[in-house]
């Protein structure tokens, strides 16, 4: 149902392609198909007003190396 009325697309690449998609975006990709480990890093920025709330279905807060609780405005340097 989701997908009624929207193409899907195929990013594809050469192996060690970097692909960057926001986090939201309705994605997935096959097995693993190699002999090398398929390496993931997911970087997620939010607005200091958007702060972690209590956990929805976990039964307690991510840690902090997961969700920051500091909520300093980021500065750009002159």
């Amino acid at each position: 149902e989701i997908l009624q009325g929207r193409d899907i697309h195929a990013i594809t690449g050469k192996p060690g392609t970097l692909v960057i998609h926001e986090c939201n975006l309705l994605h997935g990709s096959p097995d693993n198909i190699s002999v090398d480990p398929r390496q993931v890093a997911m970087c997620v920025y939010n607005s200091v007003h958007n702060r972690p709330q209590a956990p929805f279905g976990a039964p307690k807060p991510r840690p902090g190396f997961l969700s920051s609780r500091d909520h300093t405005p980021v500065t750009v340097a002159a």
